[in-house]
């Protein structure tokens, strides 16, 4: 066995991520919880908390955030199924009635109660994840939001998914943007030629308010009158297929029913089309109903679906998900791993500000901190049992020709069995890709130093503590593969 003969090479590593997003905005920065005072008159903030879901009413107020003041904004009531009077959640408009007047760039941003989420976290974690694996996604922050003077509660502060978002993240911001509308129930199903019968019934417009939809009707006549021998590369002129399963992915380990595999139909995802072609990318959106049901199956509702149920049919349409599947759970880890370090990390920013709030609200009802810490928990026991459940949900289905031996990782200087943090390791098996490669290690990228077809070898990340982990290869065709391995952190 080579061990660290090589170790005098330089050390060269690779992100996971395929792309940067920065969370520079100051607006939402993950390690701050913000402050946000909004003075509305008594009647106005009335009107606005009782307003029904079609309701778009902006009502006149001034917001202060952590200390930019900002006169004369817009207010409304945002949301569907999770709104709630005694605590709703906020569309906030900085130009509605002062033309151009922004914030740190912004033209606005949202105030989700999360009134249906005691742990106030679920959506920040489950859109980290997104960006983590290369899905483009809103940012979110916490905060603490003073109505009239007075403590109203905790909120998470969205980022608007508008032409700001598409100018930061893809470059181009005037092409055609959809929002995808959950009820009445729908699933990719072809139902004519007229574009009536889609938007914006089924795809409401975002920008511009009458968008040209010929693109749009082609892409779903693709995903329903192709054939079979044809579907991939049809529906392939309308989609980047490794986009929009790497996303599918994510909502499936995370266990969310209500997105573009949702129960009753698509839901809580945007179709932004780019300016001058026909290509759609999907962008995600509400993930706060995740992080529930730990063996939730990542097939789910593929049978409804159409653009679902025929990819999954395609072998090759099929191994592309499954891996995007493995590097969705990489990312994520296991016991201790990165989400679960995350979700500590969000819930100790906000728990003294959800325990002092007055109006916590679960589902209708008043919330408790004994709900909010309830929740917490079981984000993370969800972490640490959905990658066991995937995979013996797709046990059976082998994801790449090269192999890891199990138990084929250790210590690189003592060849024992357990690794320790910021020590070397050796990954041992047949046909392991040589260059362009990525190991994760419960979540964490780890620095290579050798790669050969029978062994790599690299540093253990500092952040793993004790206990079992998964290790994961990337490989260059965007394949993977897993073992386990075992942690011991001796650090004091």
């Amino acid at each position: 066995m080579q061990l660290l003969r090589v170790l005098g090479l330089s050390c060269f590593a690779f992100t996971f991520l395929a792309f940067s997003q920065s969370d520079s905005d100051p607006i939402f920065a993950p390690n701050v919880l913000h402050t946000v005072r909004i003075t509305i008159d008594p009647n106005d903030y009335l009107a606005l908390r009782n307003a029904n879901v079609d309701d778009k009413t902006y009502y006149q107020a001034d917001l202060v955030f952590d200390g930019i003041v900002m006169k004369s904004v817009g207010v409304r009531q945002k949301g569907h199924g999770s709104r709630d009077p005694r605590k709703p959640s906020i569309k906030v408009k900085f130009d509605k009635f002062t033309d151009g007047q922004t914030l740190l760039s912004l033209k606005g941003f949202g105030l989700k109660a999360n009134t249906q989420d005691a742990s106030q976290l679920r959506q920040r974690v489950a859109m980290d994840i997104f960006k983590r694996v290369g899905i483009y996604a809103p940012r979110q922050s916490s905060a603490e939001l003073f109505l009239n003077g007075e403590f109203f509660g905790v909120f998470e502060v969205d980022e608007d998914v508008d032409k700001v978002f598409l100018k930061r993240t893809l470059g181009e911001s005037n092409g055609n943007l959809y929002e995808a509308e959950g009820l009445p129930s729908y699933f990719f199903e072809y139902l004519g030629e007229d574009p009536g019968l889609y938007v914006p019934i089924h795809f409401s417009p975002e920008s511009p308010d009458s968008p040209d939809t010929t693109a749009l009707v082609s892409f779903i006549r693709a995903i329903n009158q192709s054939s079979d021998e044809d579907f991939a590369s049809a529906v392939g002129a309308f989609l980047d297929w490794k986009q929009m399963l790497t996303e599918l992915a994510v909502e499936n380990y995370i266990a969310d029913f209500d997105g573009i595999a949702g129960v009753g139909g698509i839901n809580n995802f945007y179709l932004y089309q780019y300016k001058g072609t026909n290509k759609f990318l999907f962008i995600p959106k509400d993930k706060d109903m995740t992080f529930g049901y730990a063996d939730q199956s990542v097939f789910e509702r593929y049978d409804q679906n159409v653009l679902l149920r025929r990819a999954m049919n395609n072998p090759a349409l099929r191994k592309i998900y499954l891996d995007a599947l493995m590097e969705v759970a990489a990312t994520t880890g296991y016991e201790d791993g990165w989400a679960i370090r995350k979700i500590d990390e969000y819930a100790d920013q906000i728990r003294a500000a959800v325990y002092a709030d007055p109006n916590k609200i679960c589902f209708q009802s008043e919330c408790t901190n004994e709900a909010f810490e309830y929740d917490v928990f079981g984000g993370k026991w969800f972490v640490a049992t959905r990658l066991d459940s995937i995979l013996d949900q797709i046990k059976d289905q082998q994801p790449s020709t090269a192999l890891m031996y199990e138990g084929g990782i250790g210590d690189a200087l003592t060849g024992s069995p357990v690794l320790t943090p910021n020590g070397y390791f050796s990954i041992y098996g047949t046909n392991l890709p040589t260059e362009n490669l990525t190991v994760l290690i419960n979540g964490y990228s780890a620095a290579l130093l050798y790669t050969s077809a029978v062994q790599i070898n690299g540093f253990v990340p500092g952040e793993l503590a004790t206990g079992k982990v998964p290790v994961i290869i990337r490989f260059p065709d965007g394949t993977t593969n897993m073992i386990f391995g075992n942690v011991n952190n001796n650090n004091p």
